[in-house]
């Protein structure tokens, strides 16, 4: 039976999230409240990178203790959901996003940051403006309307999405 993710425009999001389970997640989302796991979603894709790359690194490099520059290049090359939304967001929304350790022992929300990207004058590359940090909720709903359907569609937990007015409120990168 496939799972389905209902998404009519964006909503649910709150000041404060706290980790939930996939069960949780597919109730919230069943409500229409996709706001209110995305933080959850942006954890797990990041956590899932992480740990692919530490498995390809212990794959690759075994009895390695520092990795030389070409050894993390190689790790770069490996292709992640993560790694498909870092590559997206910098060039249609000129921004990246920062996930905050988390462990439920120690935390009680999961805290994700949205920080802008500055063109380097010397090298044309897009740099972290680091002043500019701030938490995903105060980002403009077209900007998480986006993100939303990006991160349920990149989530293995979903087979169908059902986007209801997924124009709505769009951004218009």
């Amino acid at each position: 039976m496939p799972t389905i993710a209902y998404l009519p425009p964006f909503g649910g999001m709150n000041e404060n999230e706290s980790w939930l389970s996939v069960a949780d997640r597919r109730k919230l989302i069943g409500k229409g409240q996709a706001g209110s796991v995305i933080r959850n979603l942006l954890l797990d894709l990041h956590d899932a990178h992480e740990s692919t790359i530490e498995e390809k690194k212990n794959e690759l490099f075994p009895s390695k203790k520092r990795l030389t520059q070409a050894d993390q290049q190689v790790l770069k090359d490996v292709s992640t959901e993560w790694r498909q939304l870092k590559e997206i967001l910098p060039e249609v929304f000129h921004v990246n996003l920062y996930v905050h350790d988390f462990d439920s022992q120690f935390h009680n929300f999961i805290s994700v940051d949205v920080i802008d990207l500055i063109k380097n004058p010397d090298t044309q590359e897009k740099e972290r403006n680091n002043s500019s940090k701030r938490d995903l909720m105060v980002e403009g709903s077209g900007f998480l309307q986006w993100l939303s359907v990006f991160a349920l569609a990149l989530d293995k937990n979903n087979d169908v999405l059902l986007l209801d007015e997924p124009d709505a409120h769009l951004h218009s990168s």
